[in-house]
């Protein structure tokens, strides 16, 4: 199990470095402020954008570091994973 910390820097690394959060979050942005707008309401637009996703990505972890919440959502992906990779050979037949 990793350190509360490096799992913070490892999610952090994750997402701030993925180019679809940021092409998506810098295309909100701009299509959300106006370029008159202030820059100190700029910021602060930045900064309320940036702690509704750190609150939101910490809600996400925290719920799916639960033991009950982790084992249902991995028998769900894997039961999905089967059922699709069975159906897709089963098309070949019939339909699913």
């Amino acid at each position: 199990m990793p350190s509360t910390r490096s799992a913070f820097v490892a999610g952090f690394l994750t997402n701030a470095l993925n180019p679809k959060a940021t092409l998506f979050f810098v295309s909100l942005f701009v299509l959300i402020v106006n370029p008159q707008t202030p820059k100190i309401i700029q910021a602060a637009y930045g900064v309320w954008m940036t702690l509704a996703t750190m609150a939101w990505f910490s809600l996400v972890a925290v719920v799916f570091t639960r033991d009950d919440v982790a084992g249902a959502f991995s028998a769900t992906v894997t039961g999905s994973i089967g059922r699709s990779a069975s159906c897709s050979s089963a098309l070949r037949l019939h339909s699913c």
